[in-house]
């Protein structure tokens, strides 16, 4: 007996000794606590309405961002009340495809979709939205169509997928949009209808991939009001649709046209679309339809994938529509010998734009030597800018004599100086971009004397911005040569 109470009386002992500790702890927790509840925090003594223009900027600068309201929500108490109550933060959605691969994430996104849109109030929405396939074990296609209906007079911008068709309920077919301004639908893996959005007043700008159009062209009316567009891009295999499309699209401004795949051969067609002024061409078999047009007002030009095809067409098109291109610009290339040859034929453009990813270190010391020689090409140049080059690709000696020939120095350019060069290298995409630089094979002579010549240019008014991406070891164009190009004078 006498045991146990000695044990008790040890435990009691115990028992005060942390009752002790536990006073003190509470002590000092209430004197922290009053600590940080007299903190003021500067943001959060701002009226609610700064604090909502303050998201709004925020949003703007990530417009992509689905995450961005949900970040300012998850701050405090103060922010996500000032959040949910911003409406414009909640008018932009864009769900990658990984929604419609998962479908345990493919459950509650309908849910979602509706909780967001909610939540913008009546301001116009701009939304990109991939429908899952209708053979998805999660049944949701036609619910979220169904949903983004519901909010059909407040779509500003409409970005629609799926990988097959996009049909519409019949009972939601035709409906009022009367916000719509750009809508882009994009049907993959298959040839599908275009669903009717004749109810669009405000609708200008559109974009079409995989879709053809509703029954017959002749036989029905447009599911779109080609007639006030004035930006269309267009994917579709069929020339003759599209062509019968652009006999109803007398304001378009900007056409964008890609083809993969070989042309049928169509019966000319003397389309004149008067207020074009900017053609992209995408796909190498996409020159198909330039005999088809007549474009006056053409003053800017852009092609992808050019090929030895394009120049008949281009000049043709040129002396038929009487249209001095004042820019163009070229993507994807790799042949010095196309290039050069498509811009002989266009003598008024002033800036030229390249982008030449797959254009080795020998494709631009002949590209430079035949701008620099040539004086038929591009006799009006002033601005030249190229962009995503390799790493490791430029030689500084041929791009100095460029520069001086095309800047005046020479009396065969004279006439037209050249006012400004942009050269912007792409980042580095793996080991292999890296290789061309272990090159010690340039002479410090001759670098510091093809510098020379450069800096002098940009003392006599040359605009220069050389961007690489990784300090280089060879004679090539590297980063501190940058530096001594476009550094102070």
């Amino acid at each position: 007996m006498a045991m146990l109470r000695a044990r008790l009386a040890h435990i009691d002992e115990q028992v005060a000794a942390l009752e002790s500790q536990m006073a003190l702890l509470r002590r000092d927790r209430k004197i922290v606590q009053d600590e940080l509840a007299a903190i003021v925090y500067p943001i959060l003594t701002l009226p609610d309405d700064v604090t909502s223009g303050i998201f709004l900027q925020y949003a703007d600068d990530y417009p992509t961002q689905i995450c961005s309201p949900m970040v300012l929500a998850s701050i405090c108490t103060q922010w996500r009340e000032v959040a949910l109550a911003t409406n414009g933060l909640w008018t932009r959605f864009s769900a990658g495809h990984f929604y419609v691969r998962s479908s345990q994430k493919l459950v509650h996104f309908p849910d979602l979709l509706r909780m967001w849109l909610s939540r913008s109030g009546a301001l116009p929405l701009d939304l990109r939205i991939p429908l899952p396939s209708s053979t998805s074990t999660i049944p949701s296609r036609e619910a979220i169509v169904r949903l983004l209906f519901e909010y059909s007079s407040q779509w500003g911008s409409m970005q629609l997928s799926s990988p097959e068709s996009i049909e519409l309920p019949r009972d939601i077919e035709g409906g009022s949009f009367p916000s719509l301004t750009h809508l882009s639908l994009y049907s993959h893996h298959a040839v599908a209808p275009i669903p009717s959005f004749l109810d669009a007043p405000r609708l200008r700008i559109v974009k079409l991939a995989g879709l053809t159009l509703v029954d017959h062209w002749r036989d029905s009316l447009p599911s779109l009001p080609w007639g006030q567009l004035t930006n269309l891009e267009m994917q579709i295999a069929d020339l003759g649709e599209c062509l019968d499309i652009l006999e109803h699209t007398q304001m378009l401004e900007v056409l964008g046209f890609t083809l993969n795949v070989d042309l049928e051969q169509v019966p000319p067609r003397g389309i004149i679309l008067h207020h074009v002024h900017t053609l992209v061409l995408c796909g190498q078999p996409s020159h198909g339809i330039i005999p088809h047009l007549t474009l006056p007002a053409l003053r800017r030009l852009g092609i992808e994938m050019v090929t030895s095809e394009y120049t008949p067409a281009i000049e043709s098109l040129i002396e038929r529509s009487g249209c001095p291109l004042t820019m163009v610009s070229l993507d994807d290339m790799h042949d010095v010998h196309a290039i050069a040859a498509l811009l002989r034929t266009i003598r008024t453009t002033q800036e030229v734009q390249l982008k030449l990813p797959m254009l080795d270190e020998d494709g631009f010391s002949r590209l430079f030597k035949t701008i620099a020689d040539d004086p038929s090409l591009l006799p009006a140049l002033t601005t030249l800018e190229i962009t995503k080059c390799m790493p490791g690709t430029i030689e500084l000696s041929p791009l100095a004599d460029m520069l001086v020939r095309r800047s005046g120095q020479r009396g065969e350019f004279e006439s037209t100086k050249l006012e400004s060069f942009k050269l912007l290298f792409r980042e580095p995409s793996g080991y292999d971009d890296f290789l061309p630089e272990w090159n010690f094979g340039g002479r410090s002579d001759e670098v510091a004397r093809d510098i020379g010549r450069v800096r002098e240019l940009r003392a006599g008014g040359l605009g220069l911005e050389i961007r690489p991406t990784v300090p280089w070891l060879n004679g090539n164009v590297t980063a501190e040569m940058a530096k001594a190009l476009c550094g102070p004078l």
